[in-house]
């Protein structure tokens, strides 16, 4: 039994239960409004969001950068070319959309008092285990990431995606070759993605799902739907990897903090390593199909489904442990 299962079965023995007392709902249930559908119509929402929010913030702030922020033309190219006033509005957009109106929205799918809960934005009972845990699947796993990018490597790509894709790049290379200090890239690629991704897609939109189909048809929808977000088809298998060791990470632990803290470590490596190694930022990472990248992709996959197992194998006692209790 689950520990959500558990919270149901302890509300339906209530004293207010017994007497005939309905529990509380929330307006979604209601009102019989599909969980899954008020999920994807947030989605949607918040990618429309994020941009107005990113772009009304990097405008205001190019307009303080020119003479004259009439003139449509030069606001456009300093918002394009300053690479603070870029990274502020994305991040500000992701802060405003992904997290405090996602906040808000949670109001509409859970009762007070238990809204965190909904977004599984609490400590497990073994927090260092399943964040240990964590880093050490994103670690051993890095093999299966490749060799995922490597297959995405075959995959078809619109023109428009592939120069959407380059831009993206070339600003991401440009802002982390700059002078800009690591901690001050660390907060915008590291901290704050895996703050806010987390809490929309592992927190809100996953557990949303679950309402309405099975858990692991809701962990790799969500994982789809995350790695779709990012309008990257280049990376669009490794993304989805990784979005399927963070859901499982979240379901196993009950807590989107185990998760927070793998995805801040995935991207913060990559930072660290790209402002070691300029020369890394701009460079394809594809393996090449030798013996040896075999050999590593299969004692990878064999540690990756070792780091799985051991999490499994861990929620079964807590399982088993809250039954007796």
């Amino acid at each position: 039994m689950t520990q959500d299962e558990q919270s149901a079965l302890n509300v339906s023995l209530t004293p207010d239960n017994i007497s005939g007392v309905e529990p509380p709902q929330s307006w979604i249930a209601k009102n019989g409004f599909p969980y899954w559908l008020l999920a994807t119509a947030w989605i949607g929402i918040v990618f429309v969001m994020f941009n107005i929010v990113g772009g009304i913030v990097m405008a205001v702030l190019a307009a303080f950068t020119v003479d004259d922020p009439s003139n449509m033309e030069l606001l456009l190219a300093a918002m394009q070319e300053n690479l603070d006033v870029m990274f502020i509005g994305n991040t500000s957009g992701q802060i405003v959309s992904m997290a405090l109106a996602t906040f808000i929205v949670v109001l509409l799918t859970s009762v007070r008092g238990q809204r965190n809960l909904y977004l599984r934005f609490q400590l497990p009972p073994r927090v260092l285990l399943y964040i240990g845990a964590s880093l050490l699947l994103f670690l051993v796993g890095q093999p299966l990431v490749q060799f995922a990018g490597w297959l995405n490597s075959f995959v078809p790509v619109p023109e428009f995606m592939r120069e959407l894709t380059d831009q993206m790049v070339e600003m991401m290379t440009r802002f982390l070759t700059s002078d800009t200090s690591v901690f001050v890239a660390l907060f915008h690629i590291a901290l704050v993605p895996a703050v806010c991704e987390e809490l929309l897609f592992r927190g809100f939109f996953m557990r949303s799902l679950e309402k309405s189909t099975n858990v692991w048809l809701a962990l790799v929808i969500s994982s789809a739907v995350f790695s779709l977000f990012h309008l990257d088809i280049s990376g669009l298998l490794p993304r989805f990897l990784l979005g399927l060791f963070l859901g499982y990470i979240t379901l196993k632990s009950n807590s989107i903090i185990p998760a927070m803290v793998g995805h801040f470590t995935n991207n913060a490596l990559y930072v660290i390593l790209a402002k070691s190694y300029p020369e890394l930022a701009s460079q394809e990472s594809l393996p090449d199909v030798t013996a040896t990248n075999i050999l590593i992709l299969i004692g990878g996959i064999a540690a990756t489904a070792g780091v799985i197992y051991f999490m499994h194998l861990n929620r079964i006692r807590e399982e088993e442990t809250e039954i007796v209790h």
